[in-house]
Protein backbone atom coordinates (compact mmCIF):
# COMPACT_ATOMS: atom_id res chain seq x y z
CA UNK A 1 0.00 0.00 0.00
CA UNK A 2 1.37 3.56 -1.01
CA UNK A 3 2.45 5.77 1.95
CA UNK A 4 -0.57 8.84 2.74
CA UNK A 5 0.53 11.48 0.43
CA UNK A 6 -2.77 13.56 0.49
CA UNK A 7 -3.71 14.89 4.18
CA UNK A 8 -6.82 15.88 4.68
CA UNK A 9 -7.52 19.44 6.94
CA UNK A 10 -10.14 20.60 9.21
CA UNK A 11 -12.79 17.53 8.86
CA UNK A 12 -15.33 18.38 11.27
CA UNK A 13 -16.99 15.75 13.56
CA UNK A 14 -20.60 16.26 12.08
CA UNK A 15 -21.96 17.88 9.06
CA UNK A 16 -25.58 19.08 8.10
CA UNK A 17 -27.27 17.02 5.66
CA UNK A 18 -28.46 20.23 3.37
CA UNK A 19 -25.12 21.96 3.40
CA UNK A 20 -22.13 21.73 1.25
CA UNK A 21 -18.80 20.38 2.30
CA UNK A 22 -15.37 22.22 1.18
CA UNK A 23 -13.33 19.56 2.07
CA UNK A 24 -9.58 21.10 2.56
CA UNK A 25 -6.19 18.96 1.94
CA UNK A 26 -2.58 19.57 1.69
CA UNK A 27 -0.68 17.46 -0.88
CA UNK A 28 2.78 15.97 -0.11
CA UNK A 29 5.36 17.51 -1.59
CA UNK A 30 6.42 14.26 -3.78
CA UNK A 31 3.31 13.78 -4.53
CA UNK A 32 2.41 14.05 -8.73
CA UNK A 33 -1.88 14.63 -9.55
CA UNK A 34 -3.20 13.82 -12.31
CA UNK A 35 -6.48 14.87 -13.75
CA UNK A 36 -7.61 11.57 -13.35
CA UNK A 37 -7.53 11.34 -9.19
CA UNK A 38 -10.73 11.39 -7.34
CA UNK A 39 -12.11 12.13 -3.87
CA UNK A 40 -14.54 9.48 -2.67
CA UNK A 41 -17.43 9.59 -0.18
CA UNK A 42 -17.34 6.02 1.59
CA UNK A 43 -19.20 4.88 5.07
CA UNK A 44 -17.05 2.85 7.96
CA UNK A 45 -16.36 -0.50 7.18
CA UNK A 46 -16.73 -0.37 3.46
CA UNK A 47 -15.58 -2.96 1.45
CA UNK A 48 -15.66 -2.87 -2.09
CA UNK A 49 -14.80 0.02 -4.02
CA UNK A 50 -17.99 0.70 -5.82
CA UNK A 51 -19.74 1.51 -2.05
CA UNK A 52 -18.98 5.46 -3.08
CA UNK A 53 -21.23 7.64 -2.11
CA UNK A 54 -20.24 9.99 -4.35
CA UNK A 55 -17.47 11.26 -5.39
CA UNK A 56 -15.54 14.44 -6.99
CA UNK A 57 -12.81 14.54 -9.78
CA UNK A 58 -9.67 16.23 -8.18
CA UNK A 59 -9.63 19.71 -10.82
CA UNK A 60 -5.90 20.68 -11.56
CA UNK A 61 -4.18 24.14 -12.71
CA UNK A 62 -0.95 24.45 -14.57
CA UNK A 63 -0.56 27.63 -12.67
CA UNK A 64 -1.47 26.14 -9.15
CA UNK A 65 2.05 25.92 -6.98
CA UNK A 66 0.35 25.53 -3.74
CA UNK A 67 0.32 22.29 -2.20
CA UNK A 68 -3.36 23.37 -0.27
CA UNK A 69 -6.26 22.69 -2.15
CA UNK A 70 -9.87 22.53 -1.63
CA UNK A 71 -13.07 20.69 -3.19
CA UNK A 72 -16.48 21.26 -2.81
CA UNK A 73 -19.14 18.52 -2.36
CA UNK A 74 -22.26 19.78 -2.95
CA UNK A 75 -25.34 18.56 -0.48
CA UNK A 76 -27.65 17.64 -3.39
CA UNK A 77 -25.11 14.64 -4.33
CA UNK A 78 -25.50 12.56 -0.59
CA UNK A 79 -28.24 14.18 0.99
CA UNK A 80 -30.93 11.76 0.14
CA UNK A 81 -28.15 8.38 0.49
CA UNK A 82 -26.14 9.21 3.96
CA UNK A 83 -27.82 7.61 7.35
CA UNK A 84 -27.67 9.71 10.30
CA UNK A 85 -26.30 6.60 12.34
CA UNK A 86 -23.30 5.53 10.19
CA UNK A 87 -20.14 7.24 10.20
CA UNK A 88 -18.19 8.25 6.65
CA UNK A 89 -14.63 9.33 5.86
CA UNK A 90 -13.29 10.78 2.62
CA UNK A 91 -10.70 8.73 0.51
CA UNK A 92 -8.37 9.86 -1.65
CA UNK A 93 -7.55 7.81 -5.19
CA UNK A 94 -5.04 8.39 -8.04
CA UNK A 95 -5.37 7.01 -11.43
CA UNK A 96 -4.44 3.72 -10.71
CA UNK A 97 -7.23 3.46 -8.09
CA UNK A 98 -4.55 3.86 -5.20
CA UNK A 99 -5.59 5.03 -1.67
CA UNK A 100 -3.86 8.38 -1.28
CA UNK A 101 -5.49 9.69 1.62
CA UNK A 102 -7.79 9.23 4.28
CA UNK A 103 -9.78 11.85 6.41
CA UNK A 104 -11.26 11.22 9.85
CA UNK A 105 -14.78 9.02 10.48
CA UNK A 106 -17.53 11.93 10.62
CA UNK A 107 -21.42 11.97 10.68
CA UNK A 108 -24.23 13.49 9.31
CA UNK A 109 -26.80 15.22 11.06
CA UNK A 110 -30.52 16.35 10.65
CA UNK A 111 -31.75 19.46 8.55
CA UNK A 112 -34.07 22.05 8.27
CA UNK A 113 -37.57 21.36 6.74
CA UNK A 114 -36.55 24.54 3.83
CA UNK A 115 -35.12 21.61 1.30
CA UNK A 116 -37.45 19.32 2.39
CA UNK A 117 -35.00 16.84 3.57
CA UNK A 118 -35.49 14.87 6.78
CA UNK A 119 -33.18 13.75 9.28
CA UNK A 120 -33.00 9.87 7.63
CA UNK A 121 -31.41 6.15 9.38
CA UNK A 122 -30.17 3.10 7.56
CA UNK A 123 -33.45 1.65 8.14
CA UNK A 124 -35.54 3.66 5.51
CA UNK A 125 -33.48 5.18 3.08
CA UNK A 126 -32.12 3.35 0.45
CA UNK A 127 -28.04 2.90 0.31
CA UNK A 128 -26.26 3.67 -2.41
CA UNK A 129 -23.70 1.15 -2.20
CA UNK A 130 -22.95 -2.03 -4.65
CA UNK A 131 -22.81 -5.34 -2.68
CA UNK A 132 -21.99 -8.22 -4.49
CA UNK A 133 -24.02 -10.11 -2.31
CA UNK A 134 -27.42 -10.16 -1.34
CA UNK A 135 -28.48 -9.74 1.34
CA UNK A 136 -30.88 -12.00 3.84
CA UNK A 137 -33.50 -9.42 4.29
CA UNK A 138 -34.19 -9.54 -0.02
CA UNK A 139 -33.24 -5.59 -0.19
CA UNK A 140 -30.86 -6.55 -3.13
CA UNK A 141 -32.94 -4.79 -5.81
CA UNK A 142 -33.08 -1.98 -3.91
CA UNK A 143 -29.32 -1.77 -3.56
CA UNK A 144 -29.26 -2.15 -7.59
CA UNK A 145 -32.09 0.62 -8.16
CA UNK A 146 -30.24 3.49 -6.27
CA UNK A 147 -26.98 2.43 -7.32
CA UNK A 148 -28.06 3.02 -11.19
CA UNK A 149 -29.44 6.37 -10.44
CA UNK A 150 -25.67 7.29 -8.63
CA UNK A 151 -24.77 5.73 -12.18
CA UNK A 152 -27.07 7.72 -14.13
CA UNK A 153 -25.84 11.54 -12.21
CA UNK A 154 -22.55 10.13 -12.64
CA UNK A 155 -23.00 10.08 -16.57
CA UNK A 156 -24.09 13.22 -17.07
CA UNK A 157 -21.54 14.73 -14.32
CA UNK A 158 -18.44 12.90 -16.46
CA UNK A 159 -20.54 14.83 -19.81
CA UNK A 160 -20.25 18.33 -18.20
CA UNK A 161 -16.52 17.72 -17.60
CA UNK A 162 -16.32 16.74 -21.33
CA UNK A 163 -18.16 20.13 -22.17
CA UNK A 164 -15.67 21.81 -20.18
CA UNK A 165 -12.75 19.95 -21.48
CA UNK A 166 -13.67 21.20 -25.12
CA UNK A 167 -14.44 24.62 -24.12
CA UNK A 168 -11.17 24.68 -22.39
CA UNK A 169 -9.18 23.31 -25.80
CA UNK A 170 -10.43 25.49 -27.64
CA UNK A 171 -9.66 28.52 -25.89
CA UNK A 172 -6.26 27.05 -25.56
CA UNK A 173 -6.15 26.89 -28.87
CA UNK A 174 -6.99 30.85 -29.10
CA UNK A 175 -4.31 32.02 -27.16
CA UNK A 176 -1.95 30.16 -29.21
CA UNK A 177 -2.91 31.86 -32.11
CA UNK A 178 -2.60 35.28 -30.00
CA UNK A 179 1.12 34.57 -29.09
CA UNK A 180 1.72 33.65 -32.57
CA UNK A 181 0.39 37.08 -33.86
CA UNK A 182 2.42 38.86 -31.25
CA UNK A 183 5.16 36.99 -31.87
CA UNK A 184 5.09 37.73 -35.70
CA UNK A 185 4.62 41.57 -35.03
CA UNK A 186 7.49 41.42 -32.78
CA UNK A 187 9.54 40.05 -35.43
CA UNK A 188 8.43 42.53 -38.37
CA UNK A 189 8.94 45.31 -35.82
CA UNK A 190 12.60 44.37 -35.19
CA UNK A 191 12.99 44.01 -39.32
CA UNK A 192 11.82 47.69 -39.70
CA UNK A 193 14.18 48.72 -37.07
CA UNK A 194 17.23 47.06 -38.69
CA UNK A 195 16.12 48.24 -41.82
CA UNK A 196 16.13 51.83 -40.35
CA UNK A 197 19.31 51.64 -39.20
CA UNK A 198 20.77 49.87 -42.41
CA UNK A 199 19.15 52.41 -44.33
CA UNK A 200 20.36 55.53 -42.77
CA UNK A 201 23.91 53.89 -41.80
CA UNK A 202 24.68 53.53 -45.71
CA UNK A 203 22.80 56.01 -47.50
CA UNK A 204 22.05 58.85 -44.62
CA UNK A 205 18.26 58.68 -46.16
CA UNK A 206 15.17 57.08 -45.13
CA UNK A 207 11.80 57.03 -46.31
CA UNK A 208 8.63 55.52 -44.13
CA UNK A 209 5.13 55.16 -45.50
CA UNK A 210 2.41 54.48 -43.24
CA UNK A 211 -1.16 52.45 -43.77
CA UNK A 212 -2.44 55.46 -44.77
CA UNK A 213 -0.05 55.93 -47.56
CA UNK A 214 1.73 59.47 -45.98
CA UNK A 215 5.50 59.21 -46.49
CA UNK A 216 7.77 61.32 -44.23
CA UNK A 217 11.93 61.30 -45.23
CA UNK A 218 14.45 61.53 -42.72
CA UNK A 219 17.76 62.38 -43.69
CA UNK A 220 21.29 61.90 -41.67
CA UNK A 221 24.44 63.78 -43.12
CA UNK A 222 27.60 62.41 -41.04
CA UNK A 223 26.26 60.73 -37.31
CA UNK A 224 23.60 59.07 -36.22
CA UNK A 225 22.40 60.21 -33.06
CA UNK A 226 21.28 57.93 -30.21
CA UNK A 227 18.38 60.56 -29.76
CA UNK A 228 17.36 59.92 -33.22
CA UNK A 229 17.49 56.07 -33.16
CA UNK A 230 15.07 55.71 -30.31
CA UNK A 231 13.13 58.26 -31.95
CA UNK A 232 12.63 56.17 -35.23
CA UNK A 233 12.13 53.56 -32.62
CA UNK A 234 9.19 54.83 -31.34
CA UNK A 235 8.57 56.00 -34.90
CA UNK A 236 8.35 52.22 -35.96
CA UNK A 237 6.26 51.14 -32.68
CA UNK A 238 3.28 53.34 -33.58
CA UNK A 239 3.70 52.65 -37.62
CA UNK A 240 3.22 48.73 -36.59
CA UNK A 241 0.46 49.19 -33.93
Amino acid sequence: MPAELVHFRNVKTKYCLNGDILLEYVLDAEMQPSFRDWIGLYPRGWTDMHQCVTFEWVTICPCEASLERNILFHWRHHAQVVHTDREYQFLYFNRQLEILGRSLFFRFTGTDKRNNIHTVSSDNVLTSSISLNADSSGNHNNHVKSSAEIFHDLEDRIHDLENDLEVSLVAQKHLKLVAHQSEQKMLAYQKFVNDLCLALSQKGVVRVIDGQGTEASYNLYKTVSSKLILLLNILALEKLY
